[in-house]
């Protein structure tokens, strides 16, 4: 897997200065990629200023402007079936989903993509490699033929990660609407998805998030939708990569959040999903 192999695809909605800090640590982290943003019609200022600052950068921005429709996800599913054929027709042989509210947090370096191409070498049915950290609200089988994560049950396909395009191709499936939908029915096909032993981005903490059209807010999250991590360091990058495969590589354990004051009482005592979410 080489650079001109591999797309970056960040998927945006109204994430105002969370989509300023994606874009700022792929920037950084993944200097040597093609990246390409997909937006579904974002109506919030920071998030058009942000686009629109980075745009010079990227390969292309593409904006999909149909009616949502009351879906709960907008036109996301639409969105990446289109960028996955936009790029099989531009000679990608892998995708990289990102969502606007994610942060890269270590190089994307040589080494790392070819311990996910290892992965898909190992196994023909492999179609999607996810470098995301893991939760330690989820369980997870230890692979370690791959050294790879699987989730429990039925594990195909996420709304993030790598895909090998020419799978999906083969595979004759076309993204629809639900994550569970696309996991289920590329299961059937026999189709499979794990985690890397090496993650490389994960969501940041506390996202902005909308009930009925309404920013949430809290007293204690006052800069919801500002937090992120901290850039690993050398040593810090060492210490995970040399430990042993059975210990999955949790976000709370290996990462270190910043800009948080008396959030950090939320983050401490809250679920790993009401964190993420």
């Amino acid at each position: 897997m080489k650079p001109q192999d591999l797309l970056l695809c960040v998927y945006s909605y109204n994430m105002g200065v969370t989509l300023e800090n994606c874009l700022s640590y792929i920037n950084e982290l993944a200097p040597g990629f093609d990246v390409v943003l997909m937006d579904d019609a974002s109506s919030d200022p920071l998030t058009i200023e942000a686009i629109e600052r980075h745009a010079p950068r990227l390969k292309a921005v593409f904006v999909n402007r149909d009616p949502k429709e009351g879906r709960k996800h907008g036109n996301l599913y639409r969105n990446i079936q289109r960028m996955c054929d936009y790029a099989t027709e531009q000679g990608y042989r892998y995708i990289f989903s990102i969502q606007d509210d994610m942060q890269f947090v270590r190089p994307l370096s040589a080494n790392v993509i070819s311990q996910y191409q290892a992965i898909f070498d190992a196994d023909e049915m492999m179609l999607q490699v996810d470098p995301r950290f893991l939760r330690f609200s989820r369980d997870f089988d230890v692979l370690p033929d791959i050294a790879a994560y699987k989730n429990k049950g039925p594990t195909s396909y996420a709304d993030v990660g790598i895909i090998d395009l020419a799978r999906l191709q083969e595979s004759r499936w076309r993204i629809v609407e639900g994550e569970r939908a696309n996991r289920d029915g590329l299961a059937a096909l026999g189709y499979k998805r794990v985690f890397a032993r090496t993650p490389v981005l994960m969501h940041v903490p506390f996202p902005q998030t909308y009930r009925n059209g309404a920013l949430k807010r809290s007293l204690l999250l006052r800069n919801r939708g500002k937090y992120g991590y901290q850039q690993m360091t050398e040593e810090q990058i060492r210490v995970m990569d040399a430990r042993d495969l059975a210990d999955p590589p949790f976000f709370r354990k290996y990462l270190k959040v910043r800009n948080m004051h008396l959030s950090r009482i939320m983050y401490h005592w809250c679920s790993d999903l009401r964190v993420l979410a």
